[in-house]
């Protein structure tokens, strides 16, 4: 499994999306499941459907984004940290 971070506040076109996805993701092999996260789930969800509808396969949202991820008790790990 491949976590793709979605970090822009502003909708981007698909385009810009998959080639975007695509050089985050470039030793994904096709058959690996894709999740896409952000901070609430919102732009994830909407960065989802735009690569589901490009074609791209095995895509997922985390719902609720990393903010319901650390309230259900799950770990979370900065990006400082080592």
């Amino acid at each position: 499994m491949v976590l793709l971070a979605v970090s822009s506040a502003r909708p981007q076109p698909a385009a810009w999306l998959c080639s975007w996805a695509s050089r985050r993701c470039r030793s994904r092999s096709p058959d690996r499941p894709l999740v896409v996260v952000c901070h609430s789930g919102s732009r994830s969800a909407l960065a989802t459907q735009q690569l589901l509808k490009a074609g791209l396969s095995q895509v997922a949202n985390l719902r609720g984004g990393l903010s319901r991820w650390g309230d259900e008790g799950y770990p979370l790990e900065s990006a400082s940290a080592s």
